[in-house]
């Protein structure tokens, strides 16, 4: 049953990526094939084999999501530069873990990829950060690739819209990007137009004990 749906958003995957990019994303100019090593890489239908993303993958799962290799990327010439530490998992829903009121569902063949994320200066001065601008997901299904912003939601463990950092100080919280169930890869990136010098870039180190710390 996996192949046969693989098999459908393997021909409107170019489609959905159109789509998604079209609704508030911003993209770097990077859409094209799927790559490995630089080289595009393909199967007898078409499609781009998975493609493997560098450094440490994650790929964790809650309820009756599959997981979805993830991982993160923050590298950019920035002024002010931050320490992720982060873990991930994909899951079905979100709702606090103390409510029994709100939860949150994507859309039908939808999953969510939750990052929790802890923020730590990585220069000796204070910083602003804004997490819901700083911060974007990379999806890549077959040949298609795009860009997602993480949306507001009212949950207790989501971060401030913007948060004061001194030095050494440390805030968590989470970020949760709603994608197709058969994604190929996701990836935390600088969230940042092509022609854009960001403000912020982040250096990530993952922590797969780090408790993501949403329910279902």
């Amino acid at each position: 049953m996996r192949q046969s749906r693989r098999g459908v958003l393997r021909t409107g995957a170019l489609a959905l990526a159109a789509g998604l990019a079209g609704c508030g994303a911003r993209d770097d100019g990077t859409t094209g094939a799927a790559t490995t090593d630089g080289t595009a890489t393909g199967d007898a239908a078409g499609c781009p084999a998975t493609p493997m993303p560098e450094g440490c993958v994650v790929e964790s799962s809650a309820g009756d999501a599959d997981p979805i290799p993830t991982t993160a990327d923050g590298t950019a010439d920035a002024e002010t530069t931050l320490s992720v530490r982060w873990n991930a998992r994909t899951q079905p829903s979100m709702s606090p873990d103390d409510s029994e009121f709100l939860s949150y569902s994507p859309a039908r063949g939808m999953v969510y990829v939750v990052f929790r994320l802890e923020l730590t200066p990585a220069v000796d001065r204070p910083v602003d950060v804004g997490p819901y601008g700083v911060f974007g997901l990379r999806a890549q299904l077959c040949d298609a690739t795009w860009y997602l912003e993480p949306p507001l939601r009212s949950l207790d463990a989501g971060f401030e819209v913007s948060v004061d950092l001194s030095p050494g100080e440390t805030r968590a919280g989470v970020l949760g990007f709603e994608v197709p169930a058969e994604l190929d890869a996701a990836t935390l990136v600088r969230y940042a137009d092509a022609d854009e010098q960001p403000d912020s870039a982040f250096e990530a180190t993952c922590d797969r004990d780090l408790d993501v710390g949403i329910g279902l």
